[in-house]
């Protein structure tokens, strides 16, 4: 399917010039595009038969959302040690530095309207999902990284570090 509308956007965007007369395709450009395997280009659809597990995720369906009031690792401290844990996110939220989610079965959902906003100066991410940190769900958070130059530092969403 990817292929399929890859190449009509492809021929298309090939396809005005050469109909107004203004250009013609040239011959590299045709090639690629008469190659024999050029059907097989892209990825296909992965079937759920090759997909992990997601039978965990409903350990979050009967869990009551903890609402974050000050920090997400304040509300993080609320949540009951192994258990499965919903944090919710509702307004403007501040960050100050990274948040450090090294706690498995932890859920962030964001009520509409939401937003979470990376104040920090310097490189850095949003979340940071660590090793041996598993069952992690980010849902309906509205990340902003404000509209301002942040010079040759790099602001990330969501960063996955360490082994497993």
């Amino acid at each position: 399917m990817k292929c399929s509308v890859f190449f009509f956007l492809l021929l298309s965007c090939l396809a005005v010039p050469v109909l107004m007369a203004s250009e013609k395709i040239v011959p590299p450009v045709l090639s690629l595009l008469l190659h024999p395997l050029a059907s097989n280009w892209g990825s296909g659809e992965l079937s759920d038969a090759d997909r992990p597990s997601k039978s965990w995720m409903d350990g979050f369906a009967d869990v009551t959302p903890i609402l974050v009031t000050s920090t997400i690792e304040n509300a993080l401290s609320s949540c009951t040690p192994d258990a499965y844990c919903v944090l919710q996110i509702s307004g403007s939220l501040r960050l100050t530095d990274t948040v450090y989610l090294d706690r498995s079965k932890t859920k962030l959902i964001g009520d509409p309207g939401n937003s979470v906003l990376h104040a920090v100066d310097s490189d850095g991410a949003f979340f940071e999902i660590g090793s041996s940190t598993a069952e992690i769900i980010i849902d309906g958070l509205n990340l902003d990284g404000e509209s301002r130059d942040y010079g040759n530092n790099y602001v990330f969403g969501v960063v996955v570090s360490g082994e497993s």
